[in-house]
């Protein structure tokens, strides 16, 4: 009887921790993970942070990769985020597999359209040489596009040596308008 009695004591414990950390923000129910605020919205994960800045997050493996390669159980990443509720969404790509030649643009296209190139001088390095952001301003064009679309095709160079490949992914945009919903409302509130 004393066993059953801890092991109930233990679950109401364990299940009151786990309900502490789950609250509602913005009519969504939300978890606490690496020091964020998250919210799962189809396949889109949204974030907050303390300093406020917010994203939502896409991620990609390519039946092609070797799971090896992508060890964190991806190869290509989609980050929308903002670091300010006044401030304007960038898009920033990932890939683990390649680092993309940035000097030859990337093309960008949703659903059936044949896509649009964004040429280098409206792409950035971010904090990795695999992380590539689009100029803020086209961001605003291609948001606009992803929200009335269910697929997103990133197509981008690699180049090796004197010879260039290309690489390529396709983001599904279900659950997108969700999660910057939910993420524009929570930094709104001044991030978590």
């Amino acid at each position: 009887m004393k066993l059953i009695t801890l092991t109930m004591s233990a679950s109401l414990l364990f299940g009151t921790i786990i309900s502490a950390q789950a609250a509602t923000v913005c009519g969504e129910k939300t978890h606490k993970k690496f020091g964020e605020t998250r919210i799962y919205s189809r396949d889109y994960i949204a974030t907050c942070r303390h300093d406020g800045s917010c994203a939502a997050v896409a991620y990609k493996l390519n039946p092609d990769t070797k799971k090896a390669d992508a060890p964190l159980g991806w190869d290509h990443r989609m980050t929308i985020s903002r670091f300010s509720k006044t401030g304007p969404w960038k898009i920033t790509f990932t890939a683990v597999t390649a680092i993309p030649d940035v000097s030859e643009g990337i093309r960008i296209a949703v659903d059936k359209d044949g896509g649009n190139k964004v040429v280098s001088e409206f792409l950035r390095r971010e904090k990795a040489v695999n992380d590539i952001s689009v100029d803020t301003k086209l961001s605003d064009i291609f948001l606009n596009k992803f929200k009335k679309g269910s697929k997103v095709r990133w197509t981008y160079s690699i180049k090796n040596g004197e010879t260039t490949k290309t690489g390529a992914t396709e983001f599904s945009l279900l659950g997108l308008n969700k999660a910057m919903k939910w993420a524009d409302c929570a930094q709104n509130l001044g991030g978590f």
